[in-house]
């Protein structure tokens, strides 16, 4: 059927936002679900490892809140990624991390912002391969 590491890593990696060096100092680019808050991030995991879809995660999160727009799936430009709270996701570690954002892709470009404070979701380093 189907190979569980593949469908986990996938279904995992689309929310998290894994950190790439993008350019010279602590300035690193990700890509997953970004959130007002860590309560946001632990709800959307919560749901994730309850087996809610990605999409259909992030919905009920912006939903309970009334907010479509506080959490979602982007690309940004960060710094600080600290560590905030430990959770899993189907018995896999995910750390709940604080990021201080500087930009945001919009399509082939990048716009920049005041830097803001916002939360993802990172599973552990070297624990899906």
């Amino acid at each position: 059927m189907y190979d569980l590491r593949i469908l986990f890593a996938t279904l995992l990696f689309l929310p998290a936002c894994l950190p790439a060096k993008a350019q010279e100092g602590n300035v690193e680019v990700g890509r997953g679900v970004i959130c007002d808050s860590a309560d946001q991030v632990r709800r959307f995991v919560a749901l994730r490892s309850a087996g809610k879809a990605p999409d259909a995660a992030l919905q009920t999160v912006n939903e309970d809140i009334k907010d479509a727009g506080s959490c979602g799936f982007s690309l940004v430009m960060f710094t600080s990624a600290d560590p905030i709270a430990e959770m899993s996701v189907q018995g896999r570690p995910v750390s709940i991390v604080k990021i201080t954002v500087h930009a945001f892709a919009t399509g082939s470009a990048w716009t920049q912002v005041s830097p803001a404070v916002r939360y993802t979701a990172e599973p552990e380093k070297g624990r899906l391969t």
